[in-house]
């Protein structure tokens, strides 16, 4: 299922531009920033989600019993969602009403999200 909306470019010095995302870009010398969706999202304190490829057992069943109370719960996650378990994670997380931003390491030109 492809995202619905339309990019749009954020620009730093635009009075709209999310203040979190305007401190949180100071001095990286970046122009512009890509969004699909509600950009209000990223003025929200947001809960990042990192996981590595490799997880033991025991930290997998924690990992999905956060996802489910993060999801619950209506925490704002942020992530790149690319491990396998961060992909279980946004699916836990797609299921519920809570904010999800997805920042993907790549263009989201034909970014396609999970059918979730």
């Amino acid at each position: 299922m492809k995202m619905a909306g339309f990019a749009v470019a954020l620009i730093p010095r635009n009075p709209d531009f999310p203040g979190t995302l305007r401190k949180a870009s100071e001095g990286t010398g970046f122009s512009r920033f890509w969004a699909i969706g509600d950009v209000k999202i990223l003025s929200n304190s947001l809960l990042g989600l990192l996981c590595s490829i490799r997880c033991p057992g025991r930290v997998i069943v924690q990992t999905y019993d956060l996802a489910r109370a993060l999801r619950d719960a209506g925490v704002p996650v942020i992530g790149g969602f690319h491990s396998p378990m961060e992909k279980e994670c946004l699916d836990f997380l797609l299921r519920g009403k809570q904010p999800v931003v997805v920042c993907p390491s790549r263009s989201i030109t034909n970014m396609r999200m999970p059918s979730a």
